[in-house]
């Protein structure tokens, strides 16, 4: 990688760190995302696990388990490069699949169905108390109504 992909790695980390923080990810997460993403703003080049290592200073396992987090939502692609080889191994190339926004849409879905999740364990909440716990009633009962009320405009 370039001095000017390593400034541009260096200068979107922190913002790319906050939508891996959306998305449960690993700390490092950012700073992986950031190498994938100034290479494709760059070159549109694929990278390697050792050109990340190289571009972010991070350990190849830490690598390896932030791609493995990655893969599993759908944020990267992986493609084997035929013209590399590592002892008799094929090298693995990764590029990103979304942008920002994606990331960030990612982020929020996540945000969304917990809420979800909140919203029923209030509902299982409620429907479990005593006909004369009116004032708990009632204080659910806005809760759940506030939470659904941001779950139909959370913006």
């Amino acid at each position: 990688m370039s001095e000017f992909d390593i400034e541009i790695i260096d200068s979107i980390s922190k913002p790319l760190q906050i939508a891996s923080d959306m998305l449960g990810l690993q700390k490092s997460a950012g700073a992986v995302l950031a190498a994938l993403y100034a290479s494709d703003f760059n070159t549109g080049e694929r990278l390697s696990s050792t050109d990340i290592s190289d571009a972010t200073g991070l350990s190849r396992s830490m690598i390896s388990m932030v791609l493995s987090q990655f893969e599993s939502l759908g944020i990267i692609e992986t493609y084997l490069d035929n013209s590399k080889k590592r002892g008799g191994r094929r090298t693995m190339l990764f590029s990103l699949r979304v942008g920002i926004h994606g990331l960030l849409r990612l982020g929020i879905q996540r945000y969304l169905t917990q809420v979800q999740r909140v919203l029923g364990d209030l509902e299982d909440l409620k429907s479990s108390l005593e006909t004369d716990e009116v004032n708990l009633r009632m204080v659910l009962d806005r809760v759940m109504s506030e939470l659904t009320l941001f779950l139909t405009d959370p913006c």
